[in-house]
């Protein structure tokens, strides 16, 4: 439902405002490209603080969301072809993760890591999709999130913004990292299982629906396994990233868009090449490396040399703890924020193009 709303953005603006506001593109690259960030940012972080598992996933997705706005504000093709490929790998992926936490639920009566610590050992085929989950949503290939990602990456560099893909970089670490410790944890019982500090947002755990059976059915494991797979199937897909070029310049045509709706038109075919990736590759791998290391320090920290953790603590608690003071978790914060941000982007905007 996310990327529906993404996908209606992209939508509404390639045909109603893509003609008129062509002369500002600049400056609502900028906007876009600010609201983006700062989303990304805070949702990784966020992520990365949670023990509520559910929770974890969902401040991953708000992260993932901040990701594909800065991508959709290079109101570029190629970007928005890239987007579309890491919508799709990204749904199906969280998909994956969101079955997965079900089954934890399920049969372990949790979605607490730290009251899972270990007790997922008996499930091993639930635990390998849970890290194959967290290493390909870091962007590591060839799952989609990559392939949308690489796409990005070239388009961001051709108008000029280099950072851009290390905010991708950014996301991908901190939320896979995110996945990988929880997957340490639970399936494995690694690290320890008292908390250093609260969790951000509130409650940790929940009740569950049904008391789980011994094993798991079928019908339960197999779907998270098929989602996985899609993901990655979009990765290795041949001709995927030129039908979505394809698509995406066809998005940002307004006049050709409304004669093919209005008048039954054909739109204009739409020149595009898969060039090889073959550098993207490494680069990638560094996306997983990082999210590894994440994972690791947050596991391990406990034996890490005192100075090393109270430097550590000096440097995540700040952003942690404003973080708690800003968002409790409760409903209403939600809508606060939500108002706020409204707000805050249409005031922006006016400003901006008048």
């Amino acid at each position: 439902m996310v990327e529906a709303g993404l996908y209606a953005v992209a939508r509404v603006y390639g045909t109603v405002f893509a003609g008129p506001l062509g002369a500002h593109h600049a400056r609502l690259r900028a906007l876009f490209l600010a609201f983006g960030a700062l989303t990304a940012i805070v949702g990784a972080l966020l992520c990365f603080a949670q023990r509520h598992l559910k929770r974890l996933l969902a401040f991953s997705t708000i992260s993932h969301v901040g990701a594909l706005i800065a991508a959709f504000a290079l109101l570029e093709p190629r970007a928005l072809s890239g987007a579309s490929l890491y919508v799709v790998g990204h749904g199906l992926m969280k998909g994956a993760l969101f079955l997965c936490v079900g089954i934890l639920l399920h049969r372990l009566q949790s979605v607490d890591e730290l009251a899972l610590h270990g007790r997922g050992r008996s499930l091993a085929g639930v635990g390998i999709l849970f890290a194959l989950g967290g290493i390909w949503l870091s962007g590591v290939a060839p799952a989609g999130l990559f392939l949308g990602e690489s796409e990005v990456e070239k388009a961001a560099k051709e108008l000029g913004l280099p950072w851009v893909p290390w905010l991708f970089v950014f996301v991908g670490a901190l939320t896979g990292g995110a996945v990988l410790r929880a997957a340490a944890r639970i399936f494995l019982g690694w690290g320890v299982s008292t908390p250093d500090a609260p969790d951000v947002g509130g409650e940790t755990d929940e009740a569950p629906e049904t008391r789980g059976p011994r094993r798991i059915p079928a019908t339960m494991w197999a779907a998270a396994a098929m989602l996985v797979l899609l993901s990655v199937a979009i990765g290795v897909a041949p001709g995927a990233r030129s039908v979505a070029h394809e698509a995406a310049a066809h998005f940002l045509d307004p006049h050709g868009t409304a004669a093919h709706v209005l008048d039954g038109a054909a739109q204009a075919p739409v020149a595009s090449h898969e060039e090889p990736l073959t550098k993207e590759v490494p680069r990638s791998l560094l996306n997983g490396a990082i999210a590894l290391a994440l994972a690791a320090l947050a596991l391990f920290r406990h034996r890490l040399p005192s100075a090393v953790r109270s430097l550590g603590a000096a440097l995540w608690a700040p952003p942690v703890r404003l973080l708690r003071e800003t968002h409790t978790g409760r409903v209403g914060d939600y809508v606060a924020w939500l108002a706020f941000g409204t707000a805050a982007f249409g005031g922006l905007c006016a400003a901006l193009l008048r």
